[in-house]
């Protein structure tokens, strides 16, 4: 899914919740979390080229093509967002985390539904379990067209 998408996704959720609990920090929060998930593929980049993307192509380009290299993708995991939301129900911590929570979270679902990944490739155990090679992550087809 591309940033702009997540954009208006995460704002919109951000301001549905922000009118729900009355809280605008409540609403940037999840704003800021479903957009700025994203960073960790600057991550991805900067480990399996050794410099930083400095052109948003370049950044697309190795996502949507570069085989060699791992998925790591840190911050895109089901198992971080299952973490939080239990912490902050025993915890109960503030609602602005609770929102961070689920702007990641939704984040998560549309990538998930929307990218060419296997079913379990958001999960970080999964990822870590195939050694982070793409070609145990994306569908076989998808896969196979890359190159």
């Amino acid at each position: 899914m591309k940033p702009i998408q997540h954009t208006w996704i995460s704002a919109c959720i951000g301001a549905g919740l922000g009118l729900w609990f009355k809280s605008w920090p409540a609403s940037l929060m999840c704003l800021l979390s479903g957009v700025l998930i994203d960073l960790d593929h600057y991550v991805d980049y900067s480990i399996v080229k050794g410099e930083f993307p400095f052109r948003y192509k370049d950044l697309v380009d190795f996502c949507k093509n570069q085989r060699v290299g791992g998925l790591y993708i840190i911050l895109h995991s089901f198992e971080f967002i299952i973490i939080f939301f239990i912490l902050d129900y025993y915890y109960q911590f503030e609602v602005i985390w609770l929102c961070c929570a689920i702007g990641m979270a939704i984040h998560l679902l549309c990538d998930h539904l929307t990218n060419p990944v296997r079913p379990l490739a958001y999960f970080l155990t999964y990822r870590l379990y195939y050694s982070f090679r793409k070609k145990h992550l994306y569908k076989k087809e998808y896969y196979a067209k890359m190159y």
